[in-house]
């Protein structure tokens, strides 16, 4: 970004991501006095989508 946005004065920039989060093995197997484990956890996914608007003052 460094030298391009000096020279620029108005952009957009996009962005996707994706996320995936396995359960821990913890989440999966402990049990204790207050949390019990659930073997059928499934990995969590997410997707974010970003518009950003940029203007040099």
């Amino acid at each position: 970004m460094g030298t391009e946005w000096a020279e620029k004065t108005k952009g957009i920039a996009l962005g996707m991501r994706t996320g995936y989060l396995n359960p821990s093995l913890y989440d999966l197997h402990v049990n204790d006095q207050y949390i019990r484990a659930n073997p059928h956890l499934r990995p969590e996914e997410s997707q974010t989508f970003d518009v950003v608007f940029m203007e040099k003052v």
